[in-house]
């Protein structure tokens, strides 16, 4: 296949680190409380190729949907902070007690919440636990039935326990769209939990028309498909939780939930533990409390050295910006698209523009064509046999795009 031009991508200025990856490389219903508050100075503004330089994945990775190889900045602040907690001075506690303002402080900015209407979270999958097992008694919940099974066991299990009930709508790869919600609500319905972004077909829901769709029902968003390289208002959520292993490419053990004050006033800590507990330590008290805000719904005290790599993933995408970061994917989603469209392959993932993040899916002419790619050093999700997730971040080399496909065409 003939190489193409990549104006457009912002890759102008990274020939530095092109010619280094050509190695193999290594790894209202709004209830936010107003304006986010600003206890950590705003980052400084980033170019481009600062940003594309602090990544080293290997240029033919194309799987950031399963987990995004972390920044050079991010694994040097892992290093430096477990040093710290190594040495354990005051100077060192000092700098870690630092980390986790320095996260919640990034997150306030990229999400539209207040700091205190967020707490840090080692996963999204025990978050939406919590948040299933916090509802009141006889809360009706409707989700998506084909989501990833981290946004339908909870509340599978807490209908099972007879805690609340679920209704399941969709089917497999149907998108969860406003239309879809709003046949399927109740009166009685109490709260919708829906992905921002779906894990196998790459559809991105449309949160403004399901939030007019649902009124003043609570809205869950599972955002770990979205957060950090989607422009969204996020505030139109209730409940918005989300790893930072994989768009945000802040490692494993990270993440957030951000709660309006509606969602804190309506669940309960029952899946929390002594941290969400104000004074717990204090054990002369008759009576405690939970803590103010998100944080009564922590179990226990997350390591200042996973925040601090949070922390620093998250300035990586303010630096340069959501807005920026989107685009870029968008160049790269249109790019594989026409590629695919003009070398008779199939495209089953979203074609709207508005309605798709980073996630291609494509289908593979044959079993034999999925190997070829796999044995070329593709990394990507097979999710059928002839179901190829390809997930495309602003570090994705447009010439690797190309040359994915012609290895699929067999050309």
């Amino acid at each position: 296949m003939a190489s193409s031009t990549a104006p457009g991508f912002g890759l102008e200025a990274r020939s530095e680190a092109d010619r280094r990856d050509e190695r193999p490389g290594d790894c209202d219903a709004r209830n936010t409380g107003g304006t986010p508050s600003r206890t950590a100075a705003n980052p400084p503004p980033l170019s481009p190729d600062r940003y594309l330089g602090a990544f080293r994945e290997h240029r033919r990775y194309l799987n950031f949907a399963s987990l995004g190889p972390a920044s050079e900045p991010v694994i040097e602040a892992g290093d430096r902070l477990n040093r710290a907690a190594a040495l354990a001075d005051t100077a060192s506690e000092r700098l870690l007690a630092l980390q986790q303002p320095r996260a919640l402080a990034s997150l306030a900015r990229l999400s539209g919440f207040r700091e205190e209407n967020i707490t840090l979270v080692p996963n999204t999958s025990s978050s939406l636990v919590q948040v299933a097992m916090g509802l009141p008694e006889g809360t009706r919940v409707v989700a998506g039935g084909y989501q990833f099974p981290a946004n339908v066991w909870p509340w599978r299990n807490a209908a099972t326990g007879g805690r609340t009930t679920a209704h399941f709508i969709g089917a497999l790869d149907e998108p969860v769209t406003p239309e879809l919600v709003a046949a399927n609500l109740g009166a009685s319905t109490d709260v919708v939990s829906i992905s921002a972004v779906d894990f196998r077909t790459g559809y991105r829901a449309d949160l403004a028309r399901i939030r007019e769709a649902i009124g003043d029902r609570l809205l869950v968003v599972d955002a770990i498909q979205a957060f950090g390289v989607v422009e969204e208002d996020w505030t139109l959520a209730d409940v918005v939780v989300a790893g930072g292993q994989k768009w945000m490419r802040a490692g494993q053990g990270t993440g957030f939930m951000a709660l309006s004050d509606r969602a804190l006033e309506r669940l309960l800590p029952l899946a929390a533990n002594w941290a969400g507990i104000e004074d717990s330590l204090d054990l002369h008290r008759e009576r405690h409390v939970p803590r103010h805000g998100a944080a009564r719904f922590d179990a226990t005290r997350l390591s200042p050295v996973l925040a601090g790599c949070f922390a620093e993933a998250l300035e990586l995408i303010e630096g340069v910006g959501p807005g920026w970061v989107a685009t870029e994917i968008a160049a790269r989603y249109s790019l594989i698209e026409n590629l695919a469209a003009r070398n008779g392959l199939r495209v089953l993932s979203e074609r709207e523009p508005a309605r798709r993040a980073g996630i291609a899916v494509i289908e593979a002419p044959s079993p034999e064509a999925a190997l070829r790619a796999a044995e070329a050093g593709f990394s990507f999700t097979r999710h059928d046999a002839l179901r190829l997730r390809f997930s495309l971040h602003a570090s994705t080399r447009p010439a690797a795009i190309e040359e994915l496909v012609s290895v699929l065409a067999g050309t």
